[in-house]
């Protein structure tokens, strides 16, 4: 499904096309549920949360904008849900303790090794991701796993499109230098740096 369908969509269903509510859950319940589980590592959470998100869709249809950007509208609404139940399990004092996002990326699918130490290489390299602060390796998830544009990723995490890039820019910088005496670090400019981030003032 494109986007321009997702959009025609998401106004059928606002329009009360039961059809288009159900293909919106099925295109996107695993994707929103691929990241809610990596905010928030309590399946029972992250699935009330998007049972919620739906319900509340439904039942508010009529009042939802038919211009948005859809995926970035669900993302932004689980995460927001997601928050909110935690704070309802968990102690206030707990919760504000730290900020914690799961990053685990696949990196294969972006970076490709051809000798004997690819799996040292990338056992490192996520390694090295896992000690990324928390909301830099959200934004590298969404942006590159989620494939979102940067707008998007903003939206979803309630930054400026400039706090966007910043994260994804230290993060990538951090990366390359803790990773600099392997072969992968050129590879992680090329894949993943924003192709302004070198004419920018961060």
């Amino acid at each position: 499904m494109t986007n321009h369908s997702h959009i025609a969509y998401w106004q059928c269903f606002i329009r009360g096309d039961e059809d288009a509510f159900k293909a919106l859950y099925d295109v996107y319940v695993n994707a929103l549920f691929a990241y809610g589980i990596r905010y928030c590592s309590d399946e029972e959470i992250v699935k009330d949360s998007i049972h919620d998100l739906f319900v509340d869709l439904h039942r508010y249809r009529s009042r939802l904008s038919p211009n948005v950007n859809v995926k970035a509208y669900l993302f932004g609404s689980l995460r927001r849900k997601v928050v909110e139940s935690k704070k309802r399990n968990i102690s206030r004092s707990i919760y504000a303790e730290n900020y914690r996002f799961r990053l685990e990326l696949e990196t294969e699918d972006y970076i490709t090794l051809s000798d004997d130490k690819e799996d040292e290489v990338l056992t490192k390299l996520r390694a090295e991701m896992e000690k990324l602060p928390h909301r830099q390796k959200e934004a590298l998830y969404l942006r590159f796993t989620c494939e979102m544009s940067y707008e998007q990723v903003a939206q979803i995490m309630d930054i400026s499109i400039a706090s966007c890039r910043t994260f994804i820019y230290r993060a990538v910088k951090d990366l390359r230098q803790r990773m600099e005496n392997n072969k992968i670090s050129q590879l992680l400019f090329i894949a993943f740096l924003p192709v302004d981030a070198e004419k920018s003032n961060i």
